[in-house]
């Protein structure tokens, strides 16, 4: 009641859960109040788009039979080549609503498969919003689109975002009438999705990555704490496939002004020098590091192979 009180809104991710929330409110003495509007979407435009191909294994009926569950959130973790397009797509045909797929830079990828998979009519029933400019004419009513899928790169929705506040894009999907959003390759600048997520609701969010985390153990603890109560399905499919997801290890050598001056050369900084120096300063710290990814590996498939590979054979 008092304007001189300090207050803020706190958004939390759906699949992080509230209970953990109000628990660390409540240790530390806060006055809050819960506004939940997990409830508040657009009415989903109707669309028809007709499937062309059925599913072609049994991973990919499963799969379907998932995504078409009443949960607001779902996460699905199919391997690479496994099928996590058509499955979204299939289910775009089925809940018969419009669409959009939010990617990192695969929107090329998602348009040629939808006119694979459906009777889709070029220009018209899949639009690509590579502008801000057309978001824009949308939101004002200069343009009215009617397609049934609309895909978007998470760049394009950031910058709309960063310009017009964070209540910005609820509006194109309130025009657009958008009852299904998919988050493709979920993983990756997974915080920007998280922050699209928090402020464009819609009936049901669909996350996709063939590798469901990060490499980085703050940002890997980060990731599974947005998605902790969001159902996953597909993680058995790695071990389906005959290879393994390359892991990018890095190591911080605190390495001295002095030992950065030997690392130049004439070029500048020297990556063969460096990967010498590393491993003769912390030749066990770089040695376990590698065994026990090797060890994993080896553990879970005792003919499997381990490449290692660095600047510096020596």
């Amino acid at each position: 009641d008092d304007p001189k009180d300090e207050y803020g809104v706190l958004k939390i991710p759906k699949g992080y859960g509230l209970d953990v929330v109000e628990n660390i409110l409540r240790q530390n003495g806060a006055v809050y109040n819960v506004i939940d509007d997990t409830s508040n979407y657009p009415i989903p435009k109707k669309i028809n788009l007709e499937l062309l191909k059925q599913p072609k294994t049994k991973v990919q009926e499963d799969a379907i039979q998932y995504l078409n569950k009443e949960q607001m959130q779902l996460f699905l973790a199919l391997d690479v080549g496994m099928g996590k397009t058509y499955c979204c797509v299939n289910l775009a045909c089925s809940t018969r609503v419009a669409t959009m797929v939010i990617s990192y830079g695969l929107s090329e990828q998602w348009y040629k498969r939808i006119f694979e998979y459906t009777n889709a009519i070029n220009g018209k029933s899949v639009i690509m919003i590579s502008s801000t400019a057309y978001l824009e004419d949308i939101v004002k009513g200069k343009i009215r689109p009617n397609a049934s899928i609309y895909l978007v790169s998470i760049s394009t929705l950031m910058l709309y975002m960063n310009k017009y506040g964070k209540d910005s894009i609820q509006k194109i999907a309130d025009v657009l009438g958008i009852g299904l959003k998919v988050f493709d390759e979920a993983h990756v600048r997974y915080l920007q999705f998280n922050d699209i997520d928090l402020n464009m609701q819609v009936a049901k969010t669909i996350y996709l990555s063939a590798t469901p985390g990060r490499s980085q153990y703050n940002e890997d603890k980060m990731f599974k704490k947005i998605y902790s109560h969001v159902e996953t399905f597909g993680s058995f499919t790695q071990k389906l496939n005959d290879y393994y997801i390359i892991r990018y290890l890095t190591i911080d050598s605190h390495s001295t002004a002095e030992d950065r001056i030997v690392l130049k050369s004439a070029r500048g900084f020297s990556s063969l020098k460096y990967t010498d120096y590393l491993f003769t300063k912390y030749h066990n710290e770089v040695l376990e590091m590698v065994m026990t990814y090797a060890k994993a590996i080896l553990d879970e498939d005792k003919k499997g192979k381990v490449l290692v590979v660095v600047d510096w054979l020596k």
